[in-house]
């Protein structure tokens, strides 16, 4: 539909009534000529303003995993006058060619449009004058989809290990809108680690929105805690990289070390051990003040024999003074 001015409409009407059917073309123009200066045709003429081009203003945003745009601003290409090419203006939903972030200059699609006017001082109903387009293609624009902030989860497997030990760390980019496509691949996915280290021979995996690493905690006796960090690549299409990424700790659990010669520590089993030894030292001094089997028979039989030997002598002694 078309707005004109009255001389406006005079010229384009003795265009139509000149033209009834182009031979060359095979091509019918139909037309219908309503009161007011309301057009609605097919026929193709030179425009009245110059310079005119359909141009779409789109909000840039970050990405959220579809190619859908606001069209807040639009110029239309077909407006009768250089005024209406001025004021008229529309919203819209605009369609890019991908969902992914980067710099954008055409609009594969508009729809959902709605005439405005964006001159504050007209009163003019663009509605009343031209038909709403429900569909148009490939319009400029310029607008931007910057890469979106990452929200990541990380957890471990263990809260805490043996050092040598393997355990699996994972982190999930809860702000994935759905749109699987659209994550980064599992080699732009960063881990890094302090006291321990990524087991040889693996790599990052991805499921989802999940990635996943396993690790070899430290064996190190003076460690005592591992921390593993997570973090976008700045190569990731969608995603920018975090300031700081995220961390998980770890507790790192040493077995007992043995005692050394000069290591005043002792351990349980050193005590158990020395005590015994205390005891068993006791009880040879103990046992050797007590006699052996038989020393107090042989003491008697000493004894004995000399009471026998003293008693002889008596009497041999009284028997010589008996004479």
């Amino acid at each position: 539909m078309l707005r004109c001015s009255k001389k406006e409409y005079n010229v384009i009407k003795h265009y139509i009534e000149e033209v009834i059917y182009d031979e060359e073309k095979s091509e019918e123009h139909v037309c219908c000529i309503i009161g007011g200066g309301v057009i609605w045709s097919s026929l193709s003429f030179p425009s009245l303003a110059a310079e005119q081009v359909n141009l779409a203003t789109a909000e840039s945003r970050p990405y959220n995993g579809t190619a859908i745009v606001d069209v807040t601003d639009m110029y239309f290409q077909e407006a009768v006058s250089e005024e209406d090419y001025a004021d008229m203006s529309a919203t819209a939903k605009g369609v890019l060619a991908s969902p992914d972030a980067g710099h954008y200059t055409i609009l594969t699609e508009m729809t959902d449009f709605a005439f405005y006017n964006r001159n504050p001082d007209s009163d003019v109903d663009f509605n009343e004058w031209y038909v709403v387009p429900e569909r148009m293609e490939n319009i400029a624009t310029d607008v931007t989809i910057s890469k979106a902030d990452p929200e990541l989860h990380i957890s471990a497997s263990e809260q805490s290990a043996e050092g040598g030990s393997e355990i699996t760390v994972s982190a999930v980019i809860v702000n994935d809108f759905g749109y699987e496509a659209g994550l980064p691949k599992a080699e732009e996915i960063e881990f890094t680690a302090v006291n321990a280290k990524m087991k040889e021979g693996t790599a990052v995996t991805r499921t989802g929105n999940k990635y996943s690493a396993v690790f070899v905690l430290s064996d190190d006796a003076q460690a005592e805690e591992a921390a593993v960090t997570v973090n976008v690549s700045p190569s990731a299409v969608n995603y920018n990289a975090l300031a700081e990424g995220v961390s998980a700790n770890i507790q790192i659990i040493h077995k007992q070390a043995p005692v050394k010669p000069d290591d005043s520590y002792q351990t349980d089993d050193t005590q158990i051990a020395e005590h015994t030894e205390v005891l068993k030292e006791a009880e040879k001094e103990r046992v050797s003040e007590v006699p052996k089997t038989g020393d107090w028979k042989n003491s008697i039989v000493l004894y004995i024999f000399a009471f026998l030997i003293s008693g002889t002598a008596c009497v041999c002694l009284a028997k010589r003074k008996g004479k």
